[in-house]
């Protein structure tokens, strides 16, 4: 017969296996972001090869070290419009800088290309984690074009389809964007894959051959007319805009 006090401590460790087994499932994209601010300051440094990025160019101190690490301590947990909001609201004046937000959006190009070429790029957290690094710097990026009035506004069907791109796609635009060969070989290994496209209404993944463009804008994607009329109330304004733009 099994005593009160055994029956007790056996509940307790059923209790703590539950604990860990449901902490598990979130603890390793936790591990890998919350890794990334002490790397940015310690090992990028070191590194043989940067991929383009100055880490020196501002002192540690500088505001837009700190917007990077605030902007990784919020990725931690956050959608990518609240981590957008919370930097805005922390850093408007670096919001107004583009040489400022060129060289964060080179420094998370930097650590996009650093997690593909450490890490397991077919792990879903570590695949997490990239595609947050290079949709936040192509977000940058373009908020720079718009405040040089290069275009017009964000065009968010890109964000999109960086957000749920495949490794073909993220090291294709990785490669584009990083002045070295250090993904070359990387490169070497996806590219016989199909493109993959992302339908601006349904967010399916088709061969960007068989995607409709819209025929206006050519800023949408869509992989059957359906959808494409699904999202003409939504997509209509920006539409227009994009036409006289162009």
């Amino acid at each position: 017969m099994v005593s009160r006090k055994k029956k007790k401590m056996k509940g307790k460790a059923r209790k703590a296996a539950k604990v860990d087994a449901a902490g598990a499932s979130s603890a390793p994209v936790a591990r890998v972001v919350s890794s990334i601010p002490a790397y940015v300051s310690s090992l990028i440094p070191s590194l043989s090869c940067t991929h383009g990025w100055n880490h020196s160019e501002y002192a540690h101190e500088h505001d837009c070290h700190k917007f990077i690490e605030a902007a990784l301590e919020g990725a931690k947990n956050s959608s990518q419009e609240s981590l957008i909001c919370r930097t805005i609201g922390n850093y408007p004046n670096v919001w107004n800088d583009s040489v400022s937000l060129d060289w964060i959006a080179s420094a998370f190009t930097t650590i996009g290309t650093e997690l593909v070429l450490q890490y397991a790029t077919n792990d879903p957290y570590h695949y997490l984690c990239i595609t947050k690094a290079i949709s936040y710097s192509e977000y940058l990026t373009q908020h720079v074009a718009t405040l040089n009035k290069s275009q017009p506004n964000i065009y968010f069907a890109r964000i999109d389809d960086l957000i749920f791109a495949d490794m073909r796609r993220i090291i294709s635009y990785l490669k584009k964007r990083i002045p070295c060969s250090c993904l070359d070989a990387k490169y070497k290994e996806v590219k016989s894959l199909p493109k993959m496209g992302l339908c601006s209404t349904c967010k399916g993944k088709f061969e960007l051959s068989s995607l409709m463009s819209c025929g206006s804008c050519r800023k949408k994607h869509y992989c059957s007319v359906a959808c494409q009329a699904a999202d003409w109330e939504s997509h209509k304004g920006l539409c227009k805009i994009w036409k006289k733009w162009f």
